[in-house]
């Protein structure tokens, strides 16, 4: 547009009202047909780019054009709105004013013009899920254009009309999945458009070849196509399609296995198309920026911006992509387990999926189907299903799919040599096609056949491409939390390499388990020193800074309702918490992708500690299916590996009985005083249960007065200075140290209480002991600095780090278990949680955490990721943590004590073993003494100069 159209239409918005307009138009001999004209050509310019002054120009065109009865104008006007209310999803507004275009235009004697407006038609009933309509629709154009003479004054627009209704077919002809007949449509209007020289139009049927690419599995042939369109729609200035192109794009991205630059080409794309106001194809984006979630592993954000696009969808009537949008639901719960929720998205997919006609993903929803059924334990249905599946994605051409179909049907068959067959088909698909997300479960298959056939050798190289695939791929996102979601559900080929080194027995095979075992298990934590979780947020302007802070305002309310709340409120509070803690992360994940944030460097996995084995002596654990694996070094040399066989159940019962055993001191005071005999004998039973199950067994433990222990997941709930050898619990014997990794550990980090003590209490109505606690901390060391109730900040926190040696924080802890590093510290001013902790630097101070749950665990986690493992990563040498809720007359008491055996210059370990010691004299029932460990760095995590060098 040029200097002086655009002086005209601000001048034109700035007149009050419907008359000052009409009139400013009179005064500037606009109001004619050559007039108005030129002003809907100003209106076409901005429908991509600013479509609320478009159509507000094609308005006040069809008002004037109503009053000086120019039919021609009125046609054009009111077709302009159309294309503008497709864009936004009104659809059947735009229906109601392509009728009045074409009526006007026929008025007008101008047959051609009148046919154009079956080029909108065909758009919406896409947009309506109605594809075998649109290519009715266009073949008819096509047709009436062919029974037209030649030669006439709109020829030229005849022409345009007829490639646009080629381009328009391509489009129908894709979602029905007959993409051969897509492609070719796509090319007769790329030729056509290239001899009317219209070189911008050129580039849509460009763009949508790139999509029916995609949909054959040839990403990397889409890719160079699209990225060709994306940089023509630049130079022409098109936002709206370049912000569709650049959803393609990330498609393409995607199906490479390159996850981040996927979220970088949508973050922008979906700005833009929220700027523009174009719903129907920001819904769109959504899917895809939904999809790719899922791929990175973030399950319950994929569902959340899949849900929101099914209901936008489904009130616009776009019943293909309300599809789409139920069907990546149904994939995301099907991912976390939830199978009936699944089944029901999938339904309902599959239900609009028949109804709009598209075999494609009526293929891929079988597929889906049959992996619930097999989940659930239905092999022959699933079995018919995956062959169904399989059959009609061959048929159709859809390869990429097709693949998974070959691995699921590997999976289903009951013969060697069936799964061998199929796997053959699916090795050849993935590597003719380039699918790196394929490459995991495909190796990992094929590893399980070839040991199913006693070929460990050939199992054992393959299990190690799949853990290579895996490190390969997670290494190139570069947020520790989404490589941590990434790896999350793919940590079985780590497990089964370690199992079949292990069951080698020979000493070099050993020590290959331990090693690679001992990196799998410290994967997050590295990725946690190495960068942030959850990046530290980059604010663009747009309006994600207002909203972050809402939602941290809204989560810190909720969190401390969550301390009062009766048992059905705090259900209702814990999804409410959920929902905020999944906002926060997309909304950090929106405004890392919107960055451009270059590429991080790509790494293989290796597994050899740096540094060698520590001195010992070490017991590192490792869990295998229900077999438990114990790795024991001593001396800076590798002993043994023992195998705990079918361990694990009976772990889990044990662990059972002892969380029940903690929930008794709920029911009071009395009780606990009127069975305290009996209540210490069972749980001294049960400590004693898990001593022979997980102690008794390995040798090389005898005669030591210490003992570092690395559990595995579940393992990490295990008090393992409690346990009972049936003579005494085991500090009474030994020093007991946790560790995340045998790797440089136990760090040489603590830099001692001399080095100045931080002491920050936050008490309130529910930790009454907390004030009193740093009072006698005050008492014990004179020279602490002391921070009591307000003056016990998160900001005092942050601004005294780095500096003490020791740091001790006495407040309120809340464990989330759906959301580790969500896991949070009630503070004065706020709750301040394991993912800020973690952007802390914290210079090897010694942090205890007299708090509530502050170190438990998951279930099921390969690591203990939570406030502890954020202080781990924010720089600490140690972490004093509590497993369960503890009591606070009998904390207070042991802390005293733990620092008064710091201040008599003993280690951290050491001095809480006096501490608990001490306090086990007054309180028998380990209950009281036993929630609190000693958590160990590494020496890696105690440098974290580098990382705060990052602007």
């Amino acid at each position: 547009m040029t200097a002086s159209s655009s002086s005209v239409v601000a001048d034109l918005f700035a007149a009050p009202g419907d008359m000052s307009r009409h009139n400013y138009l009179h005064q500037q001999g606009l109001d004619d047909q050559t007039g108005l004209s030129w002003l809907l050509d100003l209106a076409e310019e901005l429908v991509h780019d600013d479509p609320t002054a478009a159509e507000e120009l094609s308005v006040l065109c069809d008002a004037a054009a109503e009053r000086l009865a120019l039919d021609q104008i009125a046609a054009r006007a009111c077709y302009l709105r159309a294309r503008i209310q497709t864009e936004r999803g009104e659809l059947d507004h735009a229906l109601q004013l392509i009728d009045q275009a074409r009526a006007s235009w026929s008025r007008s004697g101008l047959p051609v013009s009148a046919l154009r407006t079956d080029l909108g038609r065909m758009q919406i009933l896409d947009d309506l899920g109605r594809h075998q309509e649109a290519v009715q629709v266009g073949n008819r154009l096509i047709a009436e254009l062919d029974r037209l003479p030649g030669g006439t004054p709109e020829w030229e627009v005849q022409e345009y009309v007829r490639a646009g209704a080629q381009e328009n077919l391509g489009v129908a002809h894709g979602f029905l999945g007959q993409h051969a007949k897509a492609l070719a449509a796509y090319a007769r209007a790329e030729t056509a458009y290239r001899a009317l020289g219209m070189m911008q139009e050129l580039v849509r049927p460009m763009c949508n070849r790139g999509v029916e690419l995609l949909e054959l599995g040839r990403a990397r042939e889409a890719l160079t196509v699209l990225r060709a369109a994306g940089v023509a729609l630049t130079e022409q200035g098109d936002r709206l399609w370049g912000a569709k192109c650049a959803g393609d794009i990330a498609q393409a991205h995607r199906q490479l296995g390159q996850l981040f630059d996927a979220l970088r080409a949508l973050e922008p794309a979906r700005v833009t198309l929220d700027q523009l106001g174009a719903q129907a194809e920001a819904a769109r984006l959504q899917i895809a920026i939904a999809e790719t979630y899922l791929a990175l592993g973030l399950f319950t954000e994929a569902s959340v911006e899949a849900t929101e696009a099914a209901d936008r969808t489904t009130a616009a009537g776009m019943a293909h992509d309300a599809a789409a949008a139920k069907f990546t639901i149904a994939l995301s719960k099907l991912a976390t387990g939830d199978f009936d929720a699944a089944t029901a998205e999938l339904h309902a997919a599959t239900t609009l999926y028949d109804q709009v006609g598209d075999a494609h993903h009526q293929a891929r929803a079988r597929l889906v189907g049959a992996e619930i059924a097999a989940a659930q334990g239905r092999r022959v249905e699933a079995a018919a299903l995956a062959d169904t599946a399989a059959a009609d994605l061959r048929a159709g051409g859809w390869l990429a799919p097709l693949a998974w179909a070959e691995l699921q049907q590997a999976d289903l068959a009951t013969d060697a040599a069936a799964v061998t067959a199929h796997l053959d088909q699916a090795g050849v698909l993935i590597e003719r096609l380039g699918l790196p997300q394929l490459r995991y479960p495909y190796a990992l298959r094929r590893a399980r056949l070839h040991r199913r056939l006693g070929r460990d050798t050939q199992a054992e190289s393959l299990f190690r491409q799949a853990v290579a695939a895996v490190e390969q791929l997670g290494a190139r996102l570069p947020d520790s939390g989404l490589r941590m979601a990434f790896r999350s559900d793919k940590l079985a080929a780590h497990d089964e390499l370690i199992d079949i080194l292990a069951s080698r027995g020979d000493d070099h095979s050993l020590q290959e388990a331990c090693r690679i075992s001992d990196q799998a298990k410290a994967q997050t934590l590295t990725n946690l020193i190495e960068g942030t979780i959850g990046p530290r947020e980059r604010l663009d302007g747009t309006g994600a800074e207002a909203q972050l802070s809402n939602r941290r305002i809204d989560l810190d309310v909720t969190y401390g309702a969550l301390l009062t709340a009766d048992a059905p409120r705090r259900v209702q509070l814990r999804r409410r918490a959920t929902l905020l803690e999944h906002e926060l992360k997309l909304l950090r994940l929106r405004t890392t992708a919107g960055t451009g944030a270059s590429r991080p460097t790509e790494h293989d996995f290796d597994p050899s500690p740096a540094g060698g084995w520590p001195a010992g002596p070490n017991l590192a654990y490792h869990v295998v299916g229900e077999d438990i694996i114990a790795f024991t070094l001593r001396d800076r040399e590798f002993i043994a590996a023992t195998r705990l066989a079918g361990a694990l159940p009976a772990v889990h019962a044990q662990l059972d009985r002892l969380s029940a055993q903690w929930y008794r001191f709920n029911i009071g005071s009395a009780f606990i005083e009127k069975h305290q005999r009996m209540l210490v004998r069972t749980t001294q039973e049960i400590l004693g249960e898990l001593y022979q199950l997980l102690l008794a067994p390995i040798p090389g433990l005898t005669d030591t007065d210490t003992l570092l222990i690395v559990p595995h997941r579940e393992l990490y709930q295990v008090p393992f200075h409690a346990l009972h050898d049936g003579s005494g619990h085991l500090l009474e014997h030994r020093t007991v140290t946790i560790a995340p990794t045998l790797t440089g550990a136990p760090a040489a980090g603590y830099r001692g209480i001399n080095q100045g003590v931080l002491v920050l209490a936050a008490p309130d109505s529910h930790t009454p002991s907390v004030t009193s606690e740093a009072q006698a901390l005050a008492r014990l060391l004179p020279d602490a600095r002391i921070l009591v109730g307000d003056a016990a900040t998160s900001a005092e926190l942050a601004a005294a780090l780095p500096g003490p040696g020791v740091v001790h924080i006495a407040c309120h802890g809340l464990y989330r278990a759906d959301n580790p590093l969500f896991s949070a510290l009630r503070l004065a001013d706020r709750w301040i949680t394991a993912a800020e902790i973690s952007e802390l630097d914290l210079g090897g101070a010694l942090v205890t955490l007299s708090a509530c749950e502050s170190g438990r665990p998951g279930r099921g986690t390969a690591e203990p990721v939570g406030l502890a493992w954020g202080l781990l990563a924010a720089g600490a040498s140690g972490v004093v943590v509590s497993q369960w809720v503890v009591h606070d007359e009998a904390t207070a008491g042991l802390m005293r004590e733990f620092y008064r055996q710091l201040g008599a210059g003993l280690r951290p370990a050491v001095a809480l073993r006096q501490a608990q010691l001490a306090t086990a004299h007054q309180h028998p029932h380990p209950f009281y003494w036993a929630p609190f460990s000693y958590l160990t760095a590494s020496a890696a995590t105690i440098s974290k100069g580098s990382r705060h060098a990052q602007p």
